[in-house]
């Protein structure tokens, strides 16, 4: 099987709420990946009818199948982002790292951008030593520097936590010198994990 890649697509316009909350600070233009991405997280039917299942199933080595009227997302298996903690306080100030286990297909990696989720707020990001990191409305990205593809990497942010329990989902992209691979499958109805899952980190009063 052939590594799992992203390849941008032409920009495209779609008056819906998937591209509305996919790129808000460009009035609904997004990439197919940005829509691919909130797709996922988000688990809306307005992919169906973007067209999008076709195109996906073979540029980005992500299988759509269309069945009953849901999307099932699949890819090739791979070592995890983990996030940590798993769990946080709601309402209260929180940090959390990710950690790259390896670069994608043995490239190293070059880039790490991160979705974050609507419900929290006060976004700052903490470059790596060698690193680059902004954010740019709701997306963290973390550049500039590289990260043997065999050499585990921490890249932490901070915020304030939502005031309602639940599970925080941050769909992550990392690029690597060549090829980019996509953390962005949510758990699936069997309960068994994804082959790339998304970051999640729970917000309870328990933590």
């Amino acid at each position: 099987m052939r590594p799992h890649q992203i390849i941008e697509l032409p920009i495209v316009h779609a008056h819906s709420l998937t591209a509305m909350q996919a790129c808000p600070n460009r009035s609904g233009f997004c990439s197919r990946t940005e829509l691919l991405v909130a797709c996922v997280s988000l688990r809306s039917m307005d992919c169906l009818s973007l067209g999008l299942a076709k195109k996906l199933a073979t540029v980005t080595g992500i299988v759509v199948v269309i069945a009953a009227g849901t999307l099932v997302f699949a890819a090739p298996a791979g070592a995890h982002v983990e996030a940590s903690p798993a769990i946080i306080k709601p309402s209260a100030p929180a940090t959390v790292t990710l950690t790259v286990e390896h670069g994608c297909a043995g490239s190293p990696t070059t880039k790490l951008a991160v979705k974050a989720p609507s419900s929290v707020t006060k976004f700052t990001v903490i470059a790596p030593k060698g690193w680059k990191a902004a954010v740019n409305g709701s997306v963290l990205t973390f550049s500039g520097g590289t990260l043997g593809a065999k050499t585990a990497g921490k890249f932490s942010f901070s915020f304030i936590a939502p005031k309602t329990e639940g599970t925080l989902v941050f769909p992550t992209v990392q690029t690597c010198v060549k090829g980019q691979t996509s953390w962005i499958e949510l758990p699936l109805a069997n309960g068994k994990e994804p082959k790339l899952p998304a970051p999640m980190v729970k917000v309870s009063a328990s933590a």
